[in-house]
């Protein structure tokens, strides 16, 4: 690997099945379906060998509309994209449901879980009036579960944020940085723009993750054409090699 120490830069693929595999050659990509349905629906070993054929490195998956809460549904996922992309480590949303069932469902399940080498890295979303288990990213980052893991999103927070003490804090359990920035009077939530295009300050908590060889992956999480997110990968992997 030529990132410096161990950190891994990717970008988010969307999976169809009619994707056009060729334009991520040589990349490394966080592949993801929103909806279960249709994650069920596609043929997982046709896409991943699309993907491998045209050296496209999964590293890890986005699934995010299944949750513990659905044991059964979530574990036939998870071997899914053990067997197929050939990675375990799962971006995942926790939905809206009791905090106290989660955490018995995740102790019940988590020899399976364990069984499957995967870790649940959990996304933050810190808007007051959701309903999900839990949100914040001290609340994720602390679950005590040998299965868990948090996934922080930087577009997740309020423009005030210290995104910096979150990531220094949280990194015991940190797997994943979804980086993107988001522009001042547009809610800075789920924006996901180009990391240099918006009014969060990112530098800080970019320069700690190099300096303090961060060994977790940095996804360029992006609402935008796949065109900017291979510009940014490049721009990112350039500063991301070893020295």
């Amino acid at each position: 690997m030529n990132y410096h120490r161990m950190v891994e830069i990717g970008f988010n693929v969307t999976l169809t099945k009619d994707i056009d595999a060729s334009i991520y050659n040589g990349t490394n990509i966080q592949a993801g379906v929103y909806n279960p349905r249709v994650f069920f629906e596609l043929d997982h070993k046709d896409i991943a060998n699309k993907l491998r054929s045209e050296g496209a490195n999964v590293i890890s998956f986005h699934f995010p509309e299944l949750d513990i809460f659905e044991p059964e549904k979530l574990l036939r996922g998870l071997e899914i994209i053990r067997k197929h992309y050939k990675t375990g480590l799962v971006t995942i949303h926790p939905n809206a449901g009791s905090y106290l069932e989660a955490r018995v469902l995740l102790e019940k399940n988590t020899d399976r879980i364990q069984e499957l080498d995967v870790i649940l890295a959990y996304e933050n979303f810190e808007r007051k009036r959701n309903k999900r288990w839990m949100s914040c990213a001290d609340t994720i980052s602390t679950m005590p579960s040998p299965v868990t893991g948090l996934t922080y999103d930087t577009s997740h927070v309020p423009l005030n944020r210290d995104i910096l003490a979150d990531i220094q804090n949280a990194a015991p359990r940190l797997r994943i940085v979804h980086l993107s920035n988001a522009t001042k009077g547009e809610g800075c939530t789920q924006n996901h723009k180009p990391y240099e295009e918006g009014s969060l300050d990112l530098e800080p908590a970019l320069k700690h993750l190099y300096h303090h060889d961060f060994k977790g992956q940095i996804i360029l999480d992006y609402n935008t054409d796949e065109a900017t997110k291979l510009r940014d990968f490049e721009k990112l992997r350039n500063r991301f090699r070893a020295p």
